[in-house]
This record gives C-alpha cells, sequence and structure tokens, in this order.
C-alpha cells in the first residue's frame, strides 16, 4: 500500500512477491516493522518508526506458536532485519505514537502504518498493519483485507490502535524528514 502510494501506480505480482520475501520473517509467517522498514528503505525512502516496545513486537504469541528451533531462526532473521534496517537509515522513536504524530505524518506529505488487530476490523484475532491517509476529525483507513476505505472518530481510532499491548507505528517519507 504503502509502495503503491510513492510509485503512484499498481504493483505487480512480482513486485508483490519480492516485498514478501524481502521483509518477512519465515517462521512467523508475517511483517515486523523491522521487515517493513527494510523493505521501504530499500525503496529510497525515509523511515521512522514510533513503538511502544523496544523488543520485537507481538513476541509472546510468536513464541507460543514456534518450536524452539523455529523461534530460533525467528530470532536470528528478526535480529538481521534490525540491523539492516538500522544501517540503512531506519529512525526510531522507542515510544508510544500519539493521534498528533499520526497528523504530523500525514500533515508532511508521509504515510503511517499502524499495527492493529485484524479483530478490531472484522477479521479473525491477527497482527495486521493498515495505512491512515486521512486525517481531519475523522481518519480514514486502507485495510487490505476489506473491499473499501474505512472511516473512523479519533476515539475508535485510539481504540484500534496495538496489537497485545504492542503499539507500532511506522512512518514512510519521499526524501529526508
Amino acid at each position: 500500500m504503502v509502495l503503491s502510494y510513492f510509485l503512484g501506480t499498481g504493483m505487480s505480482r512480482e513486485m508483490e512477491i519480492d516485498i514478501w520475501r524481502e521483509g518477512n520473517l519465515v517462521p512467523a509467517m508475517g511483517m515486523g516493522r523491522y521487515g517493513i522498514a527494510f523493505v521501504l528503505l530499500k525503496r529510497n525512502l525515509t523511515v521512522k518508526v514510533w513503538s511502544s516496545t523496544t523488543d520485537f513486537e507481538f513476541l509472546p504469541r510468536i513464541r507460543s506458536r514456534l518450536s524452539e528451533s523455529q523461534f530460533s531462526a525467528f530470532l536470528l532473521l528478526a535480529s538481521e532485519r534490525r540491523k539492516r534496517a538500522i544501517e540503512m537509515g531506519l529512525i526510531e522513536k522507542n515510544t508510544m505514537f500519539t493521534i498528533q504524530d499520526v497528523v504530523d505524518v500525514v500533515r508532511a506529505d508521509g504515510v503511517p502504518l499502524i499495527l492493529t488487530d485484524a479483530a478490531m476490523l472484522g477479521d479473525e484475532k491477527a497482527p495486521h498493519w493498515v495505512l491512515v491517509n486521512d486525517v481531519d476529525d475523522m481518519i480514514t483507513i486502507h485495510n487490505p483485507i476489506a473491499k473499501a476505505p474505512t472511516i473512523v472518530g479519533l476515539q475508535e481510532f485510539e481504540h484500534l490502535c496495538g496489537f497485545e499491548g504492542d503499539r507500532v507505528m511506522i512512518a514512510a517519507f519521499r526524501g529526508s524528514h
């Protein structure tokens, strides 16, 4: 979603697969903030991350679903993505983001991705990333599993933010910010 915004065109199936390979932490079957940041940084975007945790997000959930060897592989892959993203210029803010932070990103022509629980949006419980593209009295969310944008009030948006206690926002920008 973020790359489509900055590229101005749809993505090919091949590009989607490349992005999945680059950012996916295979044992966890998904992308955390460092995998997503790596994909965006690799495509010359500036990336800032706000996170309520200094560890990898939703770690207890991942640990409970993997064998010991799979969890070790996950930690190795996640650590590698973190290291490379930081080397590529990732800007980290180990603090809880606010609605004002989201507003500031959108006003600076950035694209915020917010970690949420897919169950909050009508799907099954799972960590899920949504894009915010408009903020005013209401917030417009683009959810890749929905057919149309979701518009929510500020209080409802606040309730949607986070998954199992981890609150993360990834913001991508053109140029330096």
